[in-house]
């Protein structure tokens, strides 16, 4: 009797340990599902600054990246462990950086070495934007509005172009 005691409580710790076991595989590729749509949930929901820190402060979409035909570097994607700039296909080519915890930059680049880099909060608020147009650099109110507003339109419209591009290459 004491022998078939024992046998029962062995018999409930092994089937506990599995039950245990298939919890824990259950949980970890339920989160593996997860991780892997986190820019799928934030290009369907959230701001272009969100769907840009998604997708580029991570190495998890370089390959998805690469098949859209945008290139990665791949020194700055070991060293850094994330995807360091994008460049647009479009004309004029706009290079988005990665996006830090108090927004991004996109640069475009112009005709010759003219290039505008202008710097947007998480909110997409313009915070800065610089010209450097034939050797000389204007800043943020030396530029008339409405170049700064036309900038601020081509950059937005490459990112929106770029984040699509990409978007419907993983669907």
């Amino acid at each position: 009797m004491l022998n078939e005691l024992k046998n029962r409580k062995q018999l409930v710790a092994i089937l506990c340990g599995i039950l245990l076991l298939l919890a824990c595989l259950s949980l970890f590729f339920l989160y593996s599902s997860y991780r892997k749509e986190t820019f799928q949930r934030a290009y369907r929901n959230q701001s272009i600054y969100e769907q840009l820190n998604s997708l580029m402060n991570t190495t998890q979409y370089a390959e998805e990246i690469k098949n859209a035909g945008y290139d990665v570097d791949t020194v700055g994607l070991k060293l850094n462990n994330r995807i360091d700039s994008l460049q647009s296909k479009g004309n004029p080519s706009v290079t988005i950086s990665v996006p830090s915890k108090n927004g991004f930059e996109l640069s475009i680049h112009l005709k010759g070495e003219d290039v505008v880099q202008l710097q947007f909060n998480k909110e997409m608020e313009l915070t800065s934007c610089v010209y450097y147009k034939d050797g000389n650099y204007l800043y943020n109110e030396e530029i008339e509005e409405k170049f700064r507003n036309k900038y601020t339109k081509i950059g937005i419209d490459a990112v929106k172009s770029v984040l699509k591009d990409i978007y419907s290459q993983m669907s």
